[in-house]
């Protein structure tokens, strides 16, 4: 697999202009190159990060001219993914204080080597070893992927098998027992579903009724159903005991650190329902649970926040919690 790149040019006070293309996989790998420091030209790598869905890292580059003269140049990124040797080009036309960034995305693996050469430029890199970044890198993305646990099965494809290991996030443990949330948006869903909007509360809501008979039966087999533990929701308009539900408003603003943690995509299948729902970036909102009984209803947006409350009649995304026995899931 090739390294992706991703090139923003930016000339003076012009727009970005932003493109990918995938380099296919090539040749060696060695120690950082460059040349005179005087010329002008000069290449800064800044650091090696892990990509917002935690699918691999990214690197970025940049090239900058400080030279009155025009600069041409095909510049090599050599690099090695555990045995794999590989190379990637960055074709450089920068005028006078022209600046051009590369964001090189790679998957997950060993970076054993990195050699950026140029004939022209000066190479520096901004917070240390690459090697030593991109490890740390890794790291994060161990510590990321241990929060995050299989439980049950849905449609997440896109086809409507429900065949898909789910992904849940664990937020909070204790007492032998563990909230998850699901990774992903897993479904679109009226809040309460009719033709005109009418108030409603979590006890009154399709919404429940659909989490607790179609999905609950659809995700789980009788022996997962038996490990997860119900919840005692006292709403308005009646108590419920539910085992799967959807996060309240307290627990969303305080179990996940910020905006960007709260932030979700919907799985293929998702998106195949509501595409218009999804943010450019890839993102959509998601309900919470209300027990008040009210025409509007609180949503994590694509953003991660408190943005808007939509009618109780309008499709937004669902995110599933549930309470199971700890020991369903190894912890």
């Amino acid at each position: 697999m090739g390294m992706q790149v991703t090139r923003r040019t930016v000339l003076g006070s012009s727009a970005i202009l932003l493109f990918s293309m995938l380099l296919s996989s090539c040749s060696s790998s060695g120690d950082s190159n460059g040349s005179e420091a005087d010329s002008g030209h000069k290449i800064t790598v800044e650091g090696v990060s892990v990509n917002d869905d935690y699918s691999g890292y990214e690197t970025i580059i940049t090239a900058t001219n400080t030279n009155y003269s025009r600069w041409t140049e095909v510049v090599v990124v050599k690099y090695t993914v555990g045995d794999e040797q590989r190379e990637a080009t960055l074709p450089i036309d920068l005028y006078t204080d022209g600046t051009e960034s590369w964001v090189l995305k790679t998957e997950t693996g060993d970076l054993t080597s990195f050699e950026i050469i140029s004939e022209d430029a000066s190479v520096e890199y901004l917070n240390g070893d690459v090697l030593d970044m991109w490890a740390a890198a890794h790291d994060e993305m161990l510590a990321e992927e241990a929060k995050y646990v299989t439980f049950g099965k849905y449609a997440q494809t896109d086809t409507t098998a429900n065949d898909d290991p789910i992904q849940w996030k664990v937020l909070a443990e204790g007492d032998g027992r563990c909230l998850l949330v699901s990774r992903y948006v897993l479904d679109f869903q009226d809040y309460r579903e009719l033709e005109k909007a009418e108030s409603s509360d979590w006890y009154l809501s399709t919404l429940r009724t659909w989490l607790n008979s179609t999905f609950l039966n659809s995700a789980f087999t009788q022996e997962e159903q038996s490990q997860i533990i119900a919840t005692t929701i006292s709403s308005e308009n009646g108590t419920s005991s539910d085992q799967v539900i959807i996060l309240a408003p307290e627990q969303a603003w305080s179990l996940f650190p910020d905006d960007a943690s709260r932030r979700a995509r919907p799985t293929q299948y998702c998106e195949s329902l509501q595409q218009f729902h999804v943010s450019d970036d890839g993102y959509i909102g998601w309900w919470l649970l209300d027990t008040e009984d009210s025409l509007y209803k609180p949503l994590v947006s694509p953003a991660g926040a408190d943005e808007n409350h939509p009618r109780t009649n309008e499709s937004e995304g669902v995110r599933p919690a549930i309470w199971v026995n700890a020991g369903a899931i190894g912890r």
